[in-house]
């Protein structure tokens, strides 16, 4: 296989790979902190994991020129990870807004919800758009979720998060609109900007995890 000669899928398949990068970050960095919370650190480096195992094969899917039969197959566990990985975020806000006994209801829910837009995903035209809508929801939620925490001040770094999940909403914004086209030096569809923004909402994320667990 090689390197795909298309500019924008070129810069799409980097900054998937630069996204991938930051998230094992996220896992590696949350794993070396002396943590107060061990469930909560476990919930945030398995959505972590799976983004950088996504953001990896969405680089190669991207990046490199196969046929099409392989493209279809590899959208397969990407859809399955991105699905897991958008799903465990309500599971571990759960977690801060009710509690350890929470967070066990809450991953029987999501991983069910998970699983139906999985379904919905590889059997109905549109797919990605799909994830699209489901992301904007649950990405609702999380800046809902944390922004209510940082108003009471009941965890650290809830305003890193409710920041971060808002890039993240935009991010989802600029997805949706497929057309876009921005050459600044490289040239950037849709999904590259996405992934831009997406790694900087992340970033933030997990500089208000790292604080929360070092406060």
């Amino acid at each position: 296989m090689a390197f795909i000669d298309i500019p924008a899928e070129q810069t799409t398949a980097l900054t998937d790979a630069v996204l991938a990068l930051v998230a094992l970050y996220g896992v590696i960095a949350l794993q070396r902190l002396g943590t107060r919370d061990p469930a909560k650190v476990r919930i945030w480096s398995w959505a972590f994991g799976l983004l950088a195992f996504s953001a990896a094969l969405g680089a190669a899917v991207h990046g490199f020129g196969m046929p099409p039969g392989l493209k279809e197959r590899l959208w397969v566990p990407l859809y399955l990870t991105l699905g897991l990985t958008v799903s465990l975020f309500p599971v571990a806000a759960a977690h801060d807004l009710w509690g350890g006994r929470a967070v066990r209801k809450a991953l029987v829910i999501m991983m069910s919800m998970a699983a139906a837009f999985f379904a919905l995903a590889r059997w109905i035209p549109g797919g990605f758009l799909i994830f699209v809508l489901y992301s904007a929801a649950i990405m609702s939620f999380m800046v809902g979720a944390y922004g209510g925490l940082a108003m009471k001040g009941k965890v650290k770094g809830a305003w890193h998060l409710t920041a971060g999940f808002v890039i993240s909403l935009i991010a989802g914004a600029i997805q949706a609109k497929r057309g876009i086209l921005v050459t600044l030096i490289w040239t950037f569809d849709h999904n590259g900007i996405y992934h831009i923004l997406l790694t900087a909402g992340l970033a933030v994320i997990i500089a208000g995890l790292r604080k929360g667990e070092t406060a």
